[in-house]
């Protein structure tokens, strides 16, 4: 099997894609720095972070994400996607204008993963806060609807950044205000 392989200019350390997989997912741009893929793996983008940031030519994602484009295999996502039974992209604005989290469900049970929703587990027990480079409001939302599906189905979810799962009654609901 033929590997394209597409570093960052940034690059520090490598992703690397299990032997046979025919999906990547990306949660936002910030995944991007150095991927290794498959010919014939698809990559996974919400289509805001696109024309957000990666149709720049000067950017970092635009070497990446472009690159993935030249070659066909990227797909830019609009709302939810469900890929396969049991796993869904879904839309989770806020940490990018196409930040995506993914649902998987199996014989049962559900669990998500988050990406960038979460930066760090006091933003569990005081979902206001932000980054500075989040859009609060867009964030705010998104966690709600994060806390909503995963306490009406008791799933756990995994962070990008917080080592431990999340407990879906570790998720908070977010006050009106936005910080």
């Amino acid at each position: 099997m033929h590997r394209l392989e597409i570093r960052s200019r940034s690059c520090k350390s490598c992703l690397s894609c299990p032997k046979g997989l025919s999906s990547y997912l990306l949660c936002g741009l910030d995944s991007c720095l150095c991927i290794f893929t498959f010919s014939k793996a698809r990559h996974y983008l919400g289509r805001a972070d696109w024309d957000a940031k990666a149709q720049d030519s000067g950017s970092e994602a635009h070497h990446v994400f472009g690159t993935l484009h030249q070659h066909g295999l990227l797909t830019l996502v609009d709302g939810d996607l469900e890929m396969v039974e049991g796993i869904t992209l879904m839309a989770a604005l806020g940490e990018t204008p196409g930040h995506q989290i993914v649902r998987v469900q199996s014989q049962g049970q559900t669990m998500y993963c988050i990406g960038d929703l979460y930066h760090h587990e006091v933003e569990l027990a005081q979902p206001n806060w932000n980054m500075s480079w989040v859009d609060p409001t867009a964030n705010r939302a998104s966690r709600q609807q994060l806390r909503r599906m995963a306490q009406a189905e008791q799933a756990y979810s995994i962070a990008s950044h917080i080592r431990e799962v999340i407990a879906p009654e570790r998720l908070q609901e977010p006050t009106h205000e936005v910080g």
